[in-house]
């Protein structure tokens, strides 16, 4: 090998060398920038996340996913993003906008958190589902076994804790329960309904009455059938005991009407004069008249009313 020979081998090996230090400069500028920025975040909040969206997405140079506060970039979650966060944390992935105090004692130490104030977001957390036949936008799940979890609580000062909206049609808030409860309210007012339509609709598709299914029902029940009757059940069994409260053909319990005069024989309206002895007259007790006998009440008597209470005064026999 000549001289001239081993002077361009040199040149060559100082030339790669060069190159190696150079791509090894710009991986170690981002691996910090990389790191940088997760320690930025997790001083919002020992042990977890926050971010601060003002450009793209926090993603990895290589295409790997982003594992939070662990050294290294090998998250494997479907999101891409992972969270590891240490014990007594305030929150997992956060994000949220200036200003944000403590959390509530109310959300506990919550995995997901999201904040709003109106000015950079309206909504802490939203859920957005086009999917047919059963799709959900926000969908909790609570597989705890003593009783008393939630798959979605809400709670307001002075608003709704939990508020569901329909259109023309659908069901703003439906419950569904395989043995146990669909809906349940308690403390103050348990359930209150308000409605153009009505304030509760009871809708049952069994035609049969709930005494005579073979169904195990609780005291307290209030039921219908297909007939239109409304049923109470006083004590609980299969089918337990019920009472009938109104219906088609039930008048439910008695309703007096603010007693009023509806004939009076000595007025001139509307048949006036003595009742002799074995003399009928059919007297209407339908209007409230007044002592002239002109109508002041119409419609006294309720429609489907069936029977009637009255006190009859004679006087004047002489």
């Amino acid at each position: 090998m000549t001289r001239k020979t081993d002077l361009k081998l040199l040149k060559r090996i100082e030339e790669l060398e060069a190159q190696v230090a150079s791509q090894a400069e710009a991986q170690a500028e981002q691996r910090t920038s990389r790191r940088g920025m997760l320690r930025l975040a997790g001083a919002a909040a020992v042990g977890g996340l926050a971010a601060a969206v003002t450009a793209d997405p926090v993603a990895a140079t290589d295409g790997s996913a982003v594992l939070a506060a662990v050294s290294g970039n090998t998250a494997t979650s479907p999101t891409g993003i992972a969270v590891t966060a240490a014990l007594g944390a305030p929150y997992g992935l956060g994000c949220y906008e200036a200003g944000l105090g403590a959390l509530s004692t109310d959300l506990g130490r919550p995995a997901v958190f999201g904040h709003a104030i109106g000015t950079a977001f309206t909504k802490g957390v939203a859920g957005h589902s086009t999917v047919a036949g059963g799709g959900a936008g926000v969908y909790g799940l609570d597989d705890s076994i003593d009783g008393f979890g939630s798959g979605v609580r809400g709670k307001s000062v002075l608003g709704y804790g939990v508020l569901g909206e329909t259109g023309v049609s659908g069901v703003a808030v439906g419950g569904a329960a395989g043995a146990a409860f669909g809906a349940l309210g308690y403390l103050n007012v348990g359930v209150y309904g308000s409605g153009v339509g009505g304030a509760l609709l009871l809708s049952n598709d069994l035609a049969t009455s709930p005494p005579s299914r073979g169904t195990t029902f609780a005291k307290n029940t209030l039921e219908t059938d297909g007939a239109g009757n409304v049923w109470f059940c006083y004590e609980a069994g299969t089918p337990g005991k019920w009472r009938k409260l109104a219906g088609p053909a039930t008048a439910g319990a008695f309703h007096a009407v603010t007693p009023t005069r509806v004939y009076d024989s000595r007025a001139p309206l509307p048949t006036p004069g003595i009742l002799n002895t074995g003399q009928n007259r059919l007297v209407s007790v339908a209007d409230g008249r007044d002592n002239n006998g002109t109508v002041t009440t119409p419609n006294l008597v309720p429609a489907g009313a069936t029977a009637v209470a009255a006190n009859i005064t004679v006087t004047g026999t002489t």
